[in-house]
């Protein structure tokens, strides 16, 4: 649920006070949430993720799955 949340607070606020500069999200929190759990490789029974991509900001990939992002 916290990482619901993170991705909710981050959206309402991107739309909000940045005006969507950068990009739209037109897709659901959840679908963004899960778009991030994958991205990463998180394995949720065992927390474990890939320690390459591990150290990349949620923000920075949250944008990846921006709409029109390549």
């Amino acid at each position: 649920m916290t990482r619901l949340g993170f991705v909710e607070g981050y959206l309402s606020c991107h739309e909000t006070w940045s005006r969507n500069e950068g990009g739209v999200f037109s897709k659901t929190p959840e679908e963004y949430q899960t778009a991030i759990t994958e991205w990463y490789q998180l394995d949720e029974h065992t927390g474990d993720i890939n320690a390459e991509r591990e150290r990349e900001k949620i923000a920075h990939v949250l944008f990846k799955f921006r709409d029109g992002a390549q």
